[in-house]
């Protein structure tokens, strides 16, 4: 996906997208082995998302997403 800067040049957008074994959280990439997870966390502000960032790093975290197993705040557990 891209958009126009002020200027008209492109700028495009980090690709996003879920991670398989841990619903509710997403990936972005922004390198070839550039990746961080993250997923929403509760309302802070009224009608903005608030997002809670997991882990930062190579194509290496995928296989643990969130490194402390749960979901911040969220209660729920990582599958597979």
């Amino acid at each position: 996906m891209t958009r126009q800067t002020a200027t008209n040049e492109p700028v495009r957008t980090p690709p996003i997208k879920g991670v398989r074994r841990a619903p509710g959280v997403y990936e972005l990439t922004w390198a070839p082995d550039g990746r961080a997870t993250w997923s929403y966390g509760g309302e802070k502000f009224a009608g903005l998302p608030h997002i809670v960032w997991h882990r930062i790093g190579t194509h290496s975290i995928l296989d643990r997403p969130v490194a402390e197993g749960c979901l911040a705040g969220a209660g729920h557990r990582l599958v597979g």
